[in-house]
């Protein structure tokens, strides 16, 4: 929840949307694409099993989106296991 709005993480469409409820249930709204980020090549692990965006924080001005790669390596540098934060600008 950021500013009374819901936003979901749709970690295997790479997408960030609004949420807005409607009776019952939930309608998606806006949604906000990370792809190119995630998938560039310095960026993209070895195992694209793992190393999806799985955590999301909104305030103000920004989107944060982290990684849980389970160690995994990255593709272009096999020594470097570290799960990723993502800072985007709001859209």
């Amino acid at each position: 929840v950021a500013n009374g709005v819901i936003y979901a993480l749709e970690r295997n469409s790479h997408l960030v949307v609004r949420l807005e409820r409607a009776g019952d249930g939930w309608h998606e709204r806006e949604a906000w694409s990370f792809a190119a980020t995630e998938n560039a090549p310095r960026f993209a692990y070895a195992d694209r099993t793992f190393g999806l965006c799985e955590g999301l924080a909104i305030d103000t001005r920004h989107v944060f989106v982290v990684t849980d790669n389970n160690r995994t390596p990255r593709a272009s540098d096999r020594a470097d296991t570290r799960p990723q934060l993502f800072v985007f600008r709001r859209p």
